[in-house]
């Protein structure tokens, strides 16, 4: 089960990243990763940082 949620993590951070390289949906992108971070059951909890991480890593 643990397996599942982090594997369902990533693949929401990597649409997120997806999305944030792309200037047209970079608004989108990081007001989704916050609305995902506050949410109640914290499947996401981290996801924003995790993003902003990601975002600076050299392509």
């Amino acid at each position: 089960m643990q397996q599942e949620l982090e594997s369902e993590f990533q693949t929401a951070l990597e649409h997120l990243v997806m999305l944030a390289k792309n200037d047209g949906s970079k608004h989108h992108a990081w007001h989704r990763a916050q609305e995902l971070d506050k949410q109640e059951h914290g499947m996401y909890r981290g996801i924003k940082d995790a993003l902003v991480e990601r975002m600076k890593e050299p392509e």
